[in-house]
């Protein structure tokens, strides 16, 4: 069982197109040195779309498989992971990141929480970027919440 045998824990990277957002999974070590040979866990990740539209089934859908497409994706809004439910990290591009910071009266606390922590920790790791991680936390200076 890859959740109690495996070092580290599942990333989503999200790759944006037209309409749709590709996914793929792999390992995610907080030091980022993960070789490639020791990147062949498969994991089984609840994707838990949260959107402002409703996408067939995306919002119970799982990832078994290295990467996936999931189509009819709404580009204005969208988040895995909605609530933080599942055990993962998520790596939007900077710039989804940003929109999300701009947007965050759609977002729960807890998908507040977990979007600046997985950008942290990806921007540590050298898997994603500081630049982001800082975008997307100017955007919070409002916040009232400070679970």
């Amino acid at each position: 069982d890859p959740w109690i045998r495996a070092i580290g824990f599942p990333v989503l990277a999200v790759a944006e197109e037209p309409s749709q957002i590709g996914v793929r999974q792999s390992r995610f070590l907080s030091t980022g040195d993960v070789k490639a040979g020791e990147d062949d866990v498969l994991w089984w990740i609840p994707l838990g779309l949260k959107s402002t539209q409703k996408v067939a089934s995306a919002a119970t859908q799982a990832l078994a498989s290295k990467e996936s497409t999931i189509r009819d994706v709404d580009e204005e809004f969208y988040k895995l992971n909605a609530d933080q439910t599942g055990f993962y990290r998520t790596n939007y591009p900077p710039a989804r990141l940003a929109k999300l910071g701009a947007q965050s009266d759609r977002l729960s606390t807890e998908d507040r929480i977990g979007l600046v922590a997985d950008a942290a920790a990806l921007a540590i790791s050298g898997d994603g970027t500081t630049a982001g991680l800082l975008n997307f936390i100017s955007e919070l200076s409002h916040e009232k919440n400070y679970a």
